[in-house]
Order: structure tokens, then sequence, then C-alpha cells
């Protein structure tokens, strides 16, 4: 399935077909001790009934850790592809995705901290791991975040639109996920997995979109703040391409990433 999204392919088969249970590390095995049998899967991320339980991964290896986060940034980008194409029903559009975003809390929530890694093959995996939950959290409230500045703006109060509570949650999404980036700015690339190009252009399309509004509204330290995230966001895209070199074609994103900080810092006036 993380295949398909990062080739913008459809999966062949849908997340609610998978059974295959959370995969576990080797050195569970080698203790020679009984693993205890986990039924849940997939589904059980989204079921009412498992969801609580399948959603918290304190206790999960970053194996797991992966896998649940691919699939809650897919089943996040699955619902933002739906509501532009104007094709969905919407009770059932917003059923799914209360159930989406209820996830993704409850992951962010009991997700271990990024720093934890022992070693930098476990630290880029718990970056993409963050990363990827983040991207997820954008795509939901992306949206809803325009929502709120047109609300905001109708009701004479644009300035306001930073209370805004998906506008919040997209803002500390960004925020966090570029704290994770930073981690690994000087890292070799080569340990992360070409996967987290897709979480990177997302937290960089929706900075690039808010810095132009804070600085109209006068907001310069918010403005200045979102800046800097992205600029840590295209320097790490820029040095992925020298492992994966198919990151050559965001480069394109990494280019306007750059002209765009610098025009807006000479707006501002500043470094």
């Amino acid at each position: 399935m993380a295949g398909s999204a990062l080739n913008g392919l459809p999966a062949s088969i849908s997340p609610e077909e998978i059974t295959t249970v959370w995969p576990r590390l080797l050195s569970e095995f080698e203790l020679g001790q009984t693993i205890s049998d986990d039924h849940y899967s997939v589904a059980s991320l989204f079921d009412p009934e498992f969801t609580h339980v399948a959603t918290d991964v304190s206790q999960d290896n970053v194996r797991c850790l992966l896998s649940k986060a691919c699939i809650l940034m897919i089943s996040s980008a699955k619902l933002e592809t739906e509501r532009l194409s104007g094709f969905y029903d919407p009770d059932e559009w917003w059923m799914r995705f209360e159930r989406v975003d209820r996830a993704v809390n409850r992951f962010m929530e009991t997700m271990p901290p990024v720093y934890v890694g022992r070693n930098n093959e476990e630290l880029s995996y718990l970056v993409i791991v963050h990363s990827g939950i983040y991207c997820a959290q954008i795509q939901l409230h992306s949206a809803l975040a325009e929502c709120e500045m047109r609300q905001a703006a109708q009701d004479g109060q644009l300035n306001d639109f930073l209370g805004g509570v998906s506008y919040m949650r997209c803002t500390e999404a960004c925020r966090a996920a570029a704290l994770a980036a930073a981690l690994v700015l000087h890292m070799d690339m080569s340990n992360m997995l070409l996967f987290i190009g897709i979480a990177w252009v997302s937290v960089s399309d929706k900075l690039i979109k808010d810095i132009p509004r804070l600085r109209r509204a006068g907001k310069i330290t918010q403005g200045r703040e979102k800046e800097h995230q992205l600029a840590i966001i295209e320097k790490c895209m820029q040095r992925s391409a020298a492992a994966y070199p198919v990151f050559v074609e965001t480069d394109t994103i990494t280019e306007g990433a750059a002209n765009f900080l610098n025009h807006t810092k000479l707006s501002l006036g500043v470094d």
C-alpha cells in the first residue's frame, strides 16, 4: 500500500481486506518465549470496539509504528482526495473522518518521543513515523482550517484565525514535523525511507500557504517561525535527493520553497 501511495497509484487491496497482524521484531522470537496471539490488523485501527487498543502504540516496536503510521497517512489522504473530487456521501465521509481523526489523535498521544532512537537507523524510523502521522493530521485538518479562516473573514475577524481548532492542529503538526526533521538534518539520509517525501511535501505545502497570510495579518513572529520550519524541511528534501535520486523530482517543490523563503525574507527585511 505504501508503494502504491508513493507512486500515486490506487492500492491493489483495500485496508479493510488486510488481515495480516502487526509486525514483530526478530529479537522477540529469539527470546524463546511464547508470543501472544495478535488478532488485530488494519481494520482494528478504525473499529470503535478495538480502536482504543490498536491505536495505543506506547508498547509497539518501530516496524509496527511504521505500519500503523503509513495506514493512517494513506487513510487521511484518501479522505482528502474524495473531498476534492466532490463525489462522496457526506454522512458516510464524516463518519470515516471522525474514525480516522480519532485514530490519528490516539496514535499521537501514545507514540514514543522521536529522540528515544537507540541508533541512527531507529532514530530515522521514528522520524518517519512522526512525520507520517503529522502529515495525516495536516491532511485531515487543512481544509477545515481554510474554512475557519473564511469564516473569520466573513465575521470581520480575519486576524483572529490563529485560534481555530483545525488551524492550531495543523500549526502544531508542522512544528512537530520540523522538529523531528531537524534531528536527521545532518545524518546519512540513506537510513530514511522514500515514503517520508510524501509527508515532507504535505508539510511544506501547508507552510507555504500559511506564511503569506501571517505576513498580511502582521503576525511577524509566527511567520518567521514557519519560515524556519520550511527551511528545515526544504534542506532535508534536498539532502535526500543524494540518497534517493527520485527526490530530484521534488526539487521543483524545494526550489519553489527556497525562492518563496528568499522572497519572504526580503519582504520582511530579515536575513
